[in-house]
């Protein structure tokens, strides 16, 4: 007889998953937590300021956008990191996996990348090196984000604590090869970042057609740069994946009910490898945008833990995890830190902004988790029941003729 276990499992899981991931109401925790975090802002405005606070919230709405299309440009530039380390908390989570560990792949990424960078600019025409070096910064993210990965698969280390201890192995494990080569900028204290034109991302005309023409004429270009283009590209690609492919398919089940992936010949262990190996290479990707566009930043030997991978979090959190929402998130978090470099102008600290993104990320993650906990709750009902239905219907099958032979003779 067919275990109905093993039968409800095989044929409800795809149902599961889809029943989960297409409700609406997420997308409601998701704006409630924005529209919170404002809130709490506006609030606490009105306390430190009560005569400025109007004007402060005016700026921290509509001050993102002083040079319309250069500003608009320059928050899309700012946000393509953003989506890299957003789609590295995503990617994770799809498999059930919390990776906290961003930071520290975001770090060994840019690091390597940079380095590399060095090492072949003068030998590489300009499209190769930059596509070189995205190749490497991912790779380095992957193969550093794959070690907790093994922790846990053979010797069940808690996945969350040791991506934490990797996170400060990456600070001071990078500090030290960054200050011992030739690629160490001794006078400013970074990895050197200037002259690296051949590795460098193309801005392929995108900072032209975001600019503005300034009070004297001159145009105003923005900071623009392709990468917003490959992260756009690589949030649909994964999308695809992920509602479209066995792949995919796997790895959500996988990481949404280990028990019906066991009973459907899915490899969980290899399911938590693939995801955090993909995980690490996007939060690479947000390096490699972050460290070697036309602008920027300085990778410095420092002994705290970048903050980017925690700004992944909120990104992803407040997408519900979904690769292409992830996109209009990280624009939104861009562009209320760029709104936050006006709030002095009205006499406020600009830490408000920590303070918003924090409310928000709690109110997210707090979403996230209750909406958990009631779908649990709810599919282990539904799965109880049909359980027991299944298995009186099975009860009630006819049983075979020399049974009913041998029954109706002893009742004689």
């Amino acid at each position: 007889m067919t275990n109905p276990k093993v039968y409800l499992y095989h044929n409800s899981f795809k149902h599961l998953i889809t029943h989960n991931e297409t409700r609406s109401h997420k997308w409601i925790y998701s704006l409630v937590s924005i529209f919170f975090g404002f809130l709490v802002g506006f609030l606490i405005m009105l306390c430190v300021n009560p005569a400025n606070a109007g004007a402060g919230f005016a700026t921290l709405i509509a001050g993102g956008l002083p040079y319309k299309m250069q500003s608009v440009g320059n928050i899309l530039f700012n946000s393509a990191p953003l989506i890299g380390v957003g789609l590295a908390v995503a990617v994770s989570s799809k498999a059930g996996i919390f990776n906290i560990g961003g930071s520290g792949q975001y770090t060994v990424g840019g690091a390597t990348a940079l380095i590399v960078a060095n090492l072949i600019n003068p030998y590489v025409p300009p499209i190769l090196g930059a596509i070189i070096c995205l190749a490497v910064g991912m790779i380095a993210g992957a193969i550093w984000a794959l070690i907790p990965a093994l922790l846990k698969n053979h010797f069940n280390v808690n996945i969350v604590v040791s991506a934490i201890m990797m996170n400060y192995i990456a600070v001071y494990s990078t500090g030290i090869i960054a200050k011992n080569g030739s690629w160490f900028d001794s006078m400013h204290n970074r990895i050197n970042n200037s002259k690296l034109d051949n590795c460098y991302l193309p801005q392929g005309g995108l900072n032209k057609l975001f600019s503005t023409v300034s009070s004297r004429g001159t145009p105003m270009y923005s900071r623009l740069d392709i990468s917003i283009l490959i992260a756009i590209f690589v949030c649909i690609l994964l999308f695809f994946i992920f509602s479209k492919t066995t792949f995919g398919l796997r790895m959500r089940v996988s990481g949404q009910n280990e028990t019906a992936a066991k009973y459907s010949g899915i490899n969980n262990k290899k399911q938590i490898a693939y995801a955090m190996m993909i995980s690490g290479a996007m939060a690479g990707m947000g390096a490699v945008f972050s460290y070697l566009s036309m602008y920027p930043d300085s990778f410095q030997p420092v002994s705290t833990v970048s903050d980017m991978g925690f700004t992944g979090i909120s990104v992803a959190l407040i997408a519900n995890n979904n690769p292409i929402a992830c996109i209009f998130s990280a624009i939104l978090i861009s562009y209320i830190k760029t709104s936050g470099g006006g709030l002095t102008s009205v006499g406020f600290n600009s830490n408000v902004i920590g303070i918003i993104t924090s409310v928000i990320i709690y109110s997210s993650a707090t979403a996230f988790l209750l909406s958990g906990v009631v779908s649990k709750a709810r599919e282990s009902i539904n799965n109880k029941f049909k359980l027991s239905k299944l298995t009186k219907r099975l009860d009630k099958v006819k049983k075979p003729i020399f049974v009913q032979e041998k029954e109706d003779k002893s009742n004689e």
